[in-house]
């Protein structure tokens, strides 16, 4: 739903099928997300929480039989950016992601994102068993580890429009400064600084008629970290379906959040 310029939307979680559950285990999860887009400015706040992981070991053939699971393990995802447009005259976030405006003719523009991002692993015992544990020396015995992130990164975001049909392609990359924690069983904590580099990558296509409106939407984003000799590669994939039609606004829904704001606070 969107009205009085703000977008609310309610989701929910299916629940795995039989074979699933039996196959990876279950996962409990929770989400928070919200996003804002004006014409220069487009922004995300991101609180995700899991617990319960399946994991594989490379080369071993687990067809026809479950992965191994923790589910004592916690994998936290605290993340929040802010994008600049330098061209809004001629290109719209806003119509590919929120649907509440038009692009006429194809464009695009140039982008800068700054963000900050925290990502965290935990257990009650180490996050590497001692059978792989001689592979990662970096990691033994480590039972939590949290990287905490702020970068900056130019990119650019194209809208192909034909009618009213588009296709949308944005992507960023650039530097991150981490600060890093890991703890040890039975020691106290260590940190560590690094540089490395932050990735997002968005594809959207639909359609964005009159009265009607709906298309896919496709979000990737990726970092890489060192430890020493051991390399953690992360990648976080959300995809969605969004369909819906517009109804004529009327009356006090001509309004806009700041127009529903009082006066002092206005003016101040």
């Amino acid at each position: 739903m969107h009205v009085f310029g703000l977008q609310f939307q309610v989701a929910t979680a299916l629940e795995p099928g039989t074979n699933s559950l039996s196959r990876y285990g279950k996962t409990s999860a929770s989400e928070l997300m919200f996003n804002y887009m004006s014409h220069k400015w487009f922004g995300d706040l991101n609180l995700f929480r899991y617990q319960g992981l399946w994991f594989k070991h490379s080369g071993e053939n687990y067809k026809n039989k479950p992965f191994p699971a923790r589910r004592d393990v916690i994998l936290t995802n605290r993340s929040a950016s802010a994008t600049h447009l330098f061209n809004p005259k001629r290109f719209s976030m806003r119509a590919p992601y929120g649907f509440t405006e038009h692009q006429l003719n194809s464009g695009g523009s140039f982008l800068i994102q700054m963000n900050i991002n925290e990502i965290s692993f935990s257990g009650e015992s180490e996050l590497i068993d001692n059978e792989f544990a001689a592979r990662y020396p970096d990691l033994e015995k480590i039972k939590s580890i949290s990287f905490t992130g702020i970068g900056i990164a130019p990119g650019y975001s194209y809208n192909y429009v034909y009618k009213d049909f588009f296709l949308n392609g944005t992507f960023t990359a650039g530097p991150s400064h981490y600060w890093i924690q890991h703890k040890a069983l039975n020691n106290p904590a260590t940190y560590d600084i690094q540089f490395n580099f932050v990735t997002d990558l968005w594809v959207a296509a639909g359609y964005n008629g009159e009265r009607f409106f709906g298309g896919l939407t496709w979000r990737s984003n990726g970092f890489q970290l060192k430890k020493d000799e051991t390399r953690i590669l992360g990648n976080q994939n959300s995809f969605s379906l969004t369909a819906g039609f517009r109804l004529h606004e009327e009356g006090v829904f001509k309004k806009r959040f700041y127009d529903l704001l009082p006066h002092r606070l206005k003016t101040n």
